[in-house]
């Protein structure tokens, strides 16, 4: 009877321990987006969020059919990942003219990507620069081994964003070759 209590505790302390890692990657997430705005917020330079970090702010996403705000990070690896969206810096800078890649988390930031549909409005803003209002005109699941995005044929000409997560949303295992992409372009308001 004692092994099978110890058992027991055994594994709802692993439990519990799970639970917690699971809350602490949302949290993080969460926290670090009140620590990005801040730092956002101070100024026309990109400021650093917190002292000890390797990234800062170059972008301000919003997406008002979701109703949700994200800060992009510089630079799209791991360490930006882990706190919002992150720019590929080889990408033109989100708002310029050109091919705008911003990269994110499917089980944080990125969770509601499969939710827009053609001819939602994304909104990017710069640091010192007027939002900018882009137009969703499609999405796609690719695989990220066979087909990248510079061989999908967008017009190099145009201010074009492209949002990028894994694929699919729900699966249990992260990082495999499929990618859910949701390209967007600037529009004009109407005169």
């Amino acid at each position: 009877m004692c092994s099978r209590r110890k058992a027991t505790l055994g594994l709802v302390c692993c439990g519990v321990l799970l639970l917690v890692d699971a809350g602490f990657i949302q949290a993080k997430a969460v926290v670090a987006q009140m620590l990005i705005a801040r730092a956002w917020q101070a100024g026309t330079e990109p400021q650093k969020p917190w002292p000890w970090a390797d990234i800062v702010p170059v972008a301000k996403l919003t997406v008002p059919s979701t109703a949700e705000e994200f800060y992009v990070m510089s630079g799209a690896h791991g360490q930006s990942l882990a706190f919002g969206p992150g720019h590929v810096s080889e990408s033109r800078r989100p708002g310029d003219n050109g091919i705008s890649v911003i990269g994110g988390h499917r089980d944080t930031h990125f969770r509601h990507l499969g939710k827009l549909k053609r001819h939602d409005e994304l909104v990017i803003e710069q640091p010192a620069g007027s939002p900018i209002s882009y137009r969703v005109e499609e999405t796609l699941v690719v695989d990220s081994r066979w087909q990248p995005i510079d061989s999908l044929g967008l017009d190099e000409g145009v201010s074009t964003l492209v949002l990028v997560t894994c694929y699919p949303f729900t699966g249990e295992l992260s990082g495999g070759p499929e990618r859910f992409l949701v390209i967007a372009t600037a529009h004009m308001a109407p005169s």
